[in-house]
């Protein structure tokens, strides 16, 4: 069975490989994404524990096309794959920041009829960040964070919507250095979606 590192890596092969030959057919994203809200890790002692505020944006692209190429039919929901720049503020135990980016999926669909308001989705996402908080975690401020989350829509109207996402995120160097146990954070996630017009 692979261990943590290579499976982050193999998944974010597989996402790069998604997105570039998305991008190849389509430049601009379908929708935008900005999301704000809080996260916190337990960390060793005597470290106070590991605060956050988020700060992301993600720039959704439709995965259906190629779904369909690659499985000969497109699957149930709506399949998407993002670009997730962020910038996330430290709080605790010191002020500092994190910088980075994901490259994600989501999968969504309606909770309360097709021309329901409430959509459920699952998302996931893999990739490189650096951190400028000093923690007795890690030894490197080069770091990857992979996150699996869900969470519930709700549609303002045809073209926007808002989203509350509960995800966790693991980080760490994958062995670059010692020490190297990780971080596991809780976070909580609220946003603003706006599909663009064509």
């Amino acid at each position: 069975m692979l261990g943590a590192p290579a499976s982050a890596g193999l998944l974010l092969a597989a996402l790069i490989l998604l997105v570039t030959s998305g991008l190849a057919s389509a430049a601009e994203p379908e929708a935008i994404e900005v999301q704000t809200g809080y996260s916190e890790s337990d960390i060793e002692a005597p470290q106070d524990h590991y605060q956050t505020v988020p700060l992301h944006a993600s720039y959704w692209y439709s995965a259906e096309p190629w779904l369909e190429k690659v499985l000969g039919s497109r699957p149930d929901g709506t399949w998407q794959y993002c670009i997730e720049p962020f910038i996330d503020p430290t709080i605790s135990p010191g002020t500092s920041a994190e910088i980075g980016f994901h490259l994600g999926f989501k999968l969504s669909t309606p909770v309360d009829g097709s021309d329901g308001n409430w959509r459920a989705f699952l998302r996931g996402g893999t990739g490189p960040m650096l951190t400028f908080q000093d923690t007795l975690e890690e030894s490197t401020k080069f770091q990857f964070g992979s996150y699996f989350g869900g969470g519930l829509s709700y549609a303002l109207d045809e073209n926007s919507a808002l989203t509350l996402e509960l995800r966790q995120r693991h980080m760490s160097n994958a062995s670059i250095k010692r020490p190297n146990s990780g971080v596991n954070g809780n976070y909580v996630m609220l946003g603003y979606y706006w599909q663009l017009e064509d």
